[in-house]
């Protein structure tokens, strides 16, 4: 998998066999080495796409999520 982090929109692009093993899967499974990796990434691009965000619309910089928080996507 690859992130693109590119002005407002933050993408994970998946090659064909991951898409193959999520689709018979139904899930993403990753072991401790490559989920250290794929948090290391996640946590870079939540600060930084928080810290645009919040530069765009201050009013943001405050918002809850919440575990029941639905989130739509584009």
């Amino acid at each position: 998998m690859k992130f693109k982090f590119d002005k407002d929109i933050m993408q994970i692009h998946f090659n064909e066999d991951e898409l193959k093993i999520m689709n018979d899967k139904k899930c993403l499974e990753l072991d401790l080495k490559n989920s250290k990796h794929f948090i290391n990434v996640l946590s870079r691009i939540v600060g930084e796409f928080h810290r645009k965000i919040v530069e765009k619309d201050p009013s943001l910089g405050n918002l809850l999520t919440y575990d029941n928080t639905e989130i739509e996507s584009k």
